[in-house]
């Protein structure tokens, strides 16, 4: 039987979204339109390069994916009419951001607010990967913008569908090993004047001067001045999956104190090797967290202490079996892709 077309946008490649190619592809002819654009200036060549791509794909396609918002939602909008293509948004959570404090949230932009709105209209689904990032309830940070697609687009939920992420431990794993004491690892990308604050390295530089006696590790680019730093911080390159792994198995706590997230990878793949989470109660991190580690609810310096200083009387080792667990038993990659398969189904069949 002859597999149906389906044609997968990204801006460009992850770990993760290669997992979706691969699931994809055993079910659907897929094709991909990769859109990455790192000069601006570019991007006009790059959405004529896309639309002469739709264009020559354009035959025996019943639906568009697009991962995240952006950009590259506008020319398949335009032409879901013309070709009667059923739009499948995946939006991760910048979309349904809104933080003017520290400029982020695409929202802020007026042309992408423009094309999200528009391409918002135009989908028959939205995907989100936690349905906080519709509902947009937010208390940890005195922001003056609401958050949320409900809020933001004023959008009906009719067309919302929550799929969250999945993972596998074939990588990221418990290796049993000794961890180092009082050891707190975070992984931030690239660390430049925005994500220091979306990221909350600026809480993690805190504690860290406030408890000398622990050690953190912060795993990215980080692109500031490091002669601030205090000595018990220690600034690891970005790595590859395999060695992030290690990383995470000789440290006791993950900590993810952003001010806005979806479903953090990161967060869920230090939970697999074992790391205790300690996050901030913003969007999809309670859920993923859950009893198996702890919640500032607040972004402050002083809470934060004081949590520190109560998790480390309780029993991390049982914490530590919990949080592993607790990923790969909640949010099983088979069973996330099952439900995607059934969305993607009930679409082509309408």
């Amino acid at each position: 039987m002859e597999k149906n077309k389906l044609i997968y946008i990204y801006p460009k490649q992850s770990p993760f979204i290669q997992k979706d190619i691969d699931f994809l592809s055993t079910h659907y002819l897929l094709k991909i339109n990769v859109f990455h654009v790192q000069n601006k200036a570019l991007l006009p060549v790059r959405l004529v390069q896309q639309l002469i791509f739709l264009i020559k794909e354009r035959k025996n396609t019943k639906i568009v994916l697009c991962r995240f918002g952006g950009y590259h939602n506008l020319i398949p909008s335009v032409l879901s009419n013309i070709f009667k293509w059923k739009i499948v948004l995946i939006f991760g959570g910048v979309e349904c951001h809104c933080f003017p404090e520290i400029q982020y949230g695409f929202y802020l932009n007026p042309l992408l607010r423009k094309i999200l709105g528009y391409a918002i209209k135009k989908a028959s689904k939205i995907l989100v990967v936690h349905w906080s990032l519709y509902e947009g309830k937010y208390e940890y940070f005195p922001t003056r913008c609401r958050q949320g697609l409900k809020e933001l687009y004023s959008l009906s939920d009719e067309k919302v569908t929550e799929l969250k992420n999945g993972y596998e431990s074939t990588i990221f794993f418990n290796q049993k090993l000794d961890r180092k004491p009082n050891s707190f690892i975070t992984a931030a990308g690239e660390i430049n004047r925005q994500t220091y604050y979306l990221k909350g390295i600026d809480l993690i530089l805190e504690l860290a001067k406030n408890l000398p006696d622990i050690q953190i590790t912060i795993v990215g680019k980080y692109l500031l001045s490091t002669t601030h730093l205090p000595d018990n911080i220690t600034i690891h390159p970005w790595c590859e999956q395999r060695e992030l792994s290690n990383l995470y198995n000789q440290h006791q706590f993950y900590l993810q104190l952003s001010i806005a997230e979806g479903f953090p990878n990161a967060l869920c793949e230090a939970m697999l090797c074992g790391c205790v989470p300690i996050g901030s109660a913003v969007f999809g991190i309670p859920e993923i967290i859950g009893d198996a580690g702890f919640l500032v609810k607040r972004k402050s310096s002083d809470e934060l202490v004081k949590l520190i200083l109560n998790c480390k009387q309780t029993d991390l080792p049982a914490l530590s079996i919990k949080a592993e667990k607790r990923i790969r038993n909640t949010f099983d990659l088979q069973k996330r892709n099952e439900q995607f398969l059934t969305i993607l189904n009930s679409l082509g069949e309408s």
